[in-house]
């Protein structure tokens, strides 16, 4: 606003209308592909449990993350895959529903009392979702405790496997990058993976089929049984603000966040 920079790479919501009426600022909209979800570490207790995982799921009001952490920008996603993909399917996703996610927890069948979520944090913005999903939980009487920290600390915990949740985004640039990451072989590293030798077969069978049409078809066969388990919720797709000193041109932001500053130029 001042003049000193030429271009803020993310802005938040809460500062967008301001700048929009400033006519020496532009502000980019993108409509992006990143995904924000709720990772869970499947190899532990109680997590292992699909049904507990579905009660999640299903209690996690997305409209009030988006209201009340992003200042109303968003998109609310309740498949483990965003849309916007060439194979973005929603099949068996868990939407907002209170009294099934009751019905989860009931097939369970255990003490919801007993259960205390974790859920680790990098920044001030997953913190006030961590919160959001404290309050929607606490229907469910699950414990949430939101828990914020530097991003070192965050990933180490993460990498060692030290965790019950964490909060994170992923924005491949397509369906098929999304699909690879479900495979055993990758949840010591991504969050969110589940060891499921039928799953596998299917990720493997996907990768190695060339016809795009069959390869579609087994994707979405995919993203319905990761679905149906919840070894992830997602909750929303960002919609991403960058700007600029209105006198730069060939700004160009991708739906997956890519920027070429080599591309841009001073119109005056």
């Amino acid at each position: 606003e001042a003049g000193e920079i030429d271009f803020v790479w993310e802005v938040s919501g809460a500062d967008v209308e301001r700048l929009k009426s400033n006519s020496g600022v532009k502000v980019v909209e993108v409509d992006s592909v990143d995904n924000v979800i709720l990772f869970f570490n499947n190899d532990i207790e109680p997590w292992k449990d699909a049904n507990l995982r579905n009660a999640i799921a299903a209690a996690i009001n997305r409209e009030d993350i988006i209201a009340a952490a992003l200042n109303g920008y968003g998109k609310p996603n309740y498949s483990c895959i965003a849309s916007g993909h060439a194979g973005s399917s929603d099949k068996d996703a868990i939407p907002y529903n209170l009294d099934k996610a009751k019905e989860y927890l009931k097939l369970w069948g255990g003490d919801p009392s007993s259960v205390t979520l974790s859920i680790l944090c990098s920044n001030e913005t997953r913190v006030a979702i961590g919160t959001v999903i404290q309050s929607c939980l606490k229907e469910l009487g699950i414990k949430v405790d939101v828990v914020s920290m530097d991003t070192a600390s965050y990933m180490q915990r993460w990498k060692a496997g030290d965790f019950d949740s964490v909060i994170a985004s992923w924005s491949p640039s397509n369906a098929l990058s999304y699909i690879q990451r479900f495979h055993s072989d990758r949840r010591k590293t991504y969050a969110g993976g589940i060891n499921d030798p039928e799953i596998d077969a299917k990720v493997l069978k996907a990768q190695a089929t060339l016809d795009e049409s069959e390869r579609l078809a087994i994707m979405e066969d995919i993203i319905s049984s990761i679905n149906k388990l919840s070894t992830q919720v997602s909750l929303y797709q960002s919609q991403w603000f960058r700007a600029h000193n209105a006198d730069l041109a060939g700004v160009v932001c991708s739906k997956t966040g890519y920027t070429s500053f080599n591309d841009m130029y001073w119109a005056k």
